[in-house]
């Protein structure tokens, strides 16, 4: 989950973003609740959706970036947004899967042996394809498969984008093969079902259809095709997404077919929908709503508390006596107090550092050039 939630247009964060982010995590956190609860059915059924909500707005914030570089450089520096990623989101993944690890093998009393290969999974590029093999040894990372698509998605697209853009590739192309790839994920999705579980659900191929939803909402914001939209439509859109994700979330499981068949395609389709009726109603209660401070405060917290949070609920239900309706508010409050520590001692600074790094060592930059693929 990228966290650079900046504004579409010139470069500066954009809070209602943040605001969303915190909505987003927490509900993630509130269908992971069942951990403190003694492992029962969850209150609410689709803990994949924010997921998706994340994927949408990632690959929105992302192919932004990468379209106001190009304009303002005629190029992309690869090297240097791949630096700004992993120095933004895997300084904080090892600070908790360490301290993950100590806690599986002192705590729990774990053998090593279970809990090496599950931390080292989650740390690679490609847990979600290895979720099947190791997850079940220490469920605690279980929902950092959705990072390894994150990092997949940062390592190709740029590539992608930079060679259609080099190669001035009309609307109609961009169109075709984003439309084209996002009808493939989902049929494939679809094809695969429930019944091949966890590859229908982990493994990018099958969820690239959101990351790319959040491609074609930041080309269409590029071209001007937003600008069409009238203010009162993109309120009906708000709505109908909103009760749209509302639904699904508290009806389809993961393990429900319909969500395969067609759910997940459809909270891509409204999260995409919600996020550009975020973009077309500024100083309207939406906005006012994703802009509360609290909220935004979170929302910038909401990256390392996704790394947090399954780990804080499942120390919980092992080694307290609070009763199990009690645990929900402890593991809410211990998560965002480890999230604001992992954000002011380990996200901020790293990033800072890095930045200063990449700007002082530029010219020891490998940068591809447009002049390179002429």
């Amino acid at each position: 989950m990228d966290l650079t939630a900046q504004h579409p247009t010139d470069g500066r964060r954009y809070q209602p973003f943040d605001g969303l982010r915190a909505i987003l995590v927490m509900g993630v956190m509130a269908h992971h609740v069942e951990w403190t609860l003694g492992d029962t059915t969850p209150i609410f059924e689709a803990g994949w959706l924010p997921v998706d909500g994340f994927f949408v707005l990632s690959g929105f914030l992302i192919s932004t970036a990468l379209l106001r570089e190009f304009a303002n450089t005629g190029t992309i520096d690869i090297v240097n947004f791949l630096g700004r990623r992993f120095a933004r989101l895997y300084p904080a993944l090892l600070v908790v899967l360490g301290v993950i690890g100590v806690v599986g093998v002192v705590a729990d009393g774990r053998p090593f042996a279970d809990v090496w290969p599950s931390l080292a999974s989650a740390a690679s590029l490609g847990h979600n394809f290895n979720y099947r093999s190791v997850s079940p040894l220490l469920t605690e990372v279980g929902p950092l498969w959705s990072l390894g698509i994150e990092f997949q998605f940062y390592i190709v697209f740029p590539v992608i984008a930079l060679a259609l853009l080099a190669l001035r590739a009309p609307r109609r192309v961009w169109v075709v093969l984003l439309l084209a790839a996002m009808a493939a994920s989902a049929t494939g999705r679809a094809m695969l079902g429930v019944e091949r579980f966890p590859e229908s659900y982990l493994w990018t191929p099958v969820r690239m259809d959101s990351l790319l939803g959040g491609v074609l909402l930041a080309l269409a914001r590029q071209w001007g095709w937003l600008d069409v939209i009238k203010p009162a439509a993109a309120r009906a859109v708000a709505v109908i997404s909103t009760g749209t994700l509302m639904a699904l979330y508290l009806t389809l499981d993961g393990f429900d077919a319909r969500t395969y068949d067609w759910g997940i395609t459809l909270a891509s389709l409204a999260s995409t929908g919600l996020i550009g009726a975020v973009l077309l109603l500024p100083h309207s209660r939406l906005d006012a709503l994703l802009s509360w401070r609290p909220l935004v405060g979170l929302g910038r917290r909401s990256y390392s508390a996704y790394l947090w949070h399954q780990a804080v609920f499942l120390f919980l239900m092992r080694h307290t006596d609070r009763g199990p309706w009690s645990r929900p508010v402890v593991g809410f409050v211990a998560t965002f107090v480890l999230a604001d520590l992992t954000y002011r001692l380990v996200e901020r600074p790293v990033l800072a550092w890095s930045g200063r790094s990449l700007r002082t060592g530029r010219t020891a930059i490998v940068r591809t050039r447009l002049a390179e693929l002429d």
